[in-house]
């Protein structure tokens, strides 16, 4: 008889695997002609995107300059889209499919998201399948930043994050949690909100630990996190060594933080340091080739850089910005507040159908990058003398085999978000949802932590960019989606 029940399961078993195999084989078929779409669109490269898309092949010839101290640190979307062009050949279209791929990628996420997230099979394809529809229409793929990378890499973090929060294995939690530390770490090549991914992480980790009594444990992991990522920091550098031969110049960190204070507030009467900064700026108008309406203070950078190098310039950018923020302590954190409730409140949602055909945005993507080249050509004789650069424009004339196919992918691009206000309601509503009907909130609360941290960073340095609120959402739209699923995953 127990033979007869042993045989009578396999059937059952053979059955439930053609089952789930029947609603993923569309699932997969669907996330590649997604990809295959972004793949045929014509991308949109601006100018931070011309330098991770000329940094790569610069770099892997030793050629390191200004860009190494500026995007040094993004080294590894750098390699991303070097690796296209080397094996592709440098064109726009080794850029359309590696923003096709880049996609593929976030679709693998998402669907380890929902299938370590959900049980049964339907609700995991539903879950799926909103979460990449959202995705898709949210930020615009066309792109080659590195915002991409950073919701990736969110994603992957959360799937840790949720694994550590089912196991009651101490030493499962650990190595769950160290490993998406190291992750963060590993994504300082990427972007710095991966750093304030982690502290996310941890501090969930922390109010969890004490609603389950269980502080000793997780200060104990708190700890190992911190030396994971720290030892994950160091992949950035090494990668950069391996590409150029060279170690990663110092990094020009004190224009980040200070960016947008000094921009747009900076004075030369603040202090001795926004003096100095302003007198390389004006320094380097008089060399100017043509006339630049523009505050010399606001290209001191460029000054201090050429004099005494990057650390120097970093340095003296960091202190104008305390000056700065010294000096009109009100106008700043009104400035600050402003962008920030734009974040988290008063960003309105965005509709945008773009119907240019494929040639008429193949010749704006020319135009742009040879306006982008002149001028990168002119700045290397006075403002970055001896900065290496190459052109890019020449890109678009450069096809590979695989453009017969791109070329007839041709389809309307679509751009949809909500507004602010209404991600922050939903957040709230499935937060709250989530406590009464006894789930976990917690990879939600990591989520929306994300979010905030990765905004209030934005306003303090760069003001308020659209796209960095886009990056910051998306993850938590996933787990939005995610968690209210949850509710009938039962």
């Amino acid at each position: 008889m127990e033979v007869d029940n042993a045989t009578n399961t396999q059937p059952i078993t053979s059955q439930l695997q053609v089952n789930r195999w029947i609603i993923r084989t569309p699932l997969v078929l669907i996330s590649i002609a997604m990809a295959t779409v972004i793949a045929g669109e014509v991308p949109i490269i601006g100018k931070d995107a011309q330098y991770y898309l000329q940094a790569g092949g610069l770099w892997a010839e030793g050629k390191v300059s200004y860009a190494g101290s500026h995007i040094g640190t993004r080294i590894f979307p750098v390699l991303y889209y070097y690796f296209f062009e080397w094996a592709l050949g440098p064109s726009i279209d080794s850029v359309s499919v590696s923003l096709g791929v880049l996609f593929l990628i976030f679709c693998g996420a998402a669907a380890w998201l929902c299938y370590d997230g959900l049980k049964y099979e339907t609700l995991r394809a539903s879950a799926f399948l909103l979460i990449v529809g959202i995705a898709f229409v949210w930020i615009d793929w066309r792109r080659p930043q590195t915002e991409p990378f950073i919701v990736i890499l969110a994603l992957v973090c959360l799937v840790l994050t949720q694994k550590s929060f089912r196991t009651d294995n101490f030493f499962r939690q650990w190595l769950l949690l160290c490993i998406a530390a190291a992750i963060c770490g590993v994504g300082l090549g990427f972007r710095t909100e991966s750093l304030i991914l982690l502290i996310s992480i941890m501090i969930v980790w922390l109010l969890a630990s004490v609603a389950r009594r269980t502080k000793i444990n997780a200060l104990g992991v708190s700890a190992a996190m911190v030396v994971a990522f720290t030892a994950g920091s160091f992949a950035p550098s090494l990668a950069f060594r391996a590409l150029s031969g060279q170690p990663m110049p110092q990094q020009l960190s004190g224009y980040f933080v200070f960016f947008h204070p000094v921009e747009a507030f900076g004075n030369a009467s603040f202090g001795p340091a926004s003096a100095v900064l302003a007198d390389f700026g004006r320094d380097l108008l008089a060399e100017a080739p043509r006339p630049i309406d523009i505050e010399p203070i606001r290209l001191g950078l460029s000054g201090a850089y050429n004099s005494k190098g990057a650390k120097y310039a970093s340095d003296l950018y960091m202190a104008a910005g305390f000056e700065t923020v010294a000096a009109i302590p009100a106008t700043v954190i009104a400035d600050v507040a402003s962008s920030t409730l734009v974040y988290l409140a008063t960003r309105p949602g965005a509709y945008k159908i773009d119907r240019r055909n494929d040639d008429v945005a193949m010749s704006a993507t020319r135009e742009r990058l040879a306006e982008i080249d002149s001028e990168r050509l002119e700045q290397s004789t006075w403002r970055f003398p001896g900065d290496y650069s190459r052109p890019t424009a020449t890109i678009v004339d450069n096809r590979t085999a695989a453009s017969p196919i791109l070329k007839a992918i041709e389809t309307p691009h679509l751009l949809l978000s909500l507004p602010a206000w209404a991600v922050a309601l939903l957040t709230g509503v499935v937060l709250i949802a989530s406590l009464r009907s006894g789930g976990s909130p917690w990879i939600v609360a990591v989520a929306a932590l994300f979010y905030i941290g990765s905004v209030l960073a934005a306003a303090v340095t760069q003001g308020f960019v659209d796209r960095y609120w886009l990056a910051a959402s998306l993850p938590l739209m996933a787990t939005i989606v995610l968690s209210t699923t949850r509710i009938y995953d039962r």
